[in-house]
């Protein structure tokens, strides 16, 4: 699981695993 945080339109999923702070754009 993860943070999803709204961007514009768009949902970015960010995973806490990721140590880079990367995550998905799920649309």
């Amino acid at each position: 699981l993860g943070t999803a945080n709204i961007i514009g339109k768009n949902t970015f999923w960010i995973d806490p695993l990721d140590a880079k702070g990367q995550g998905f754009l799920l649309g």
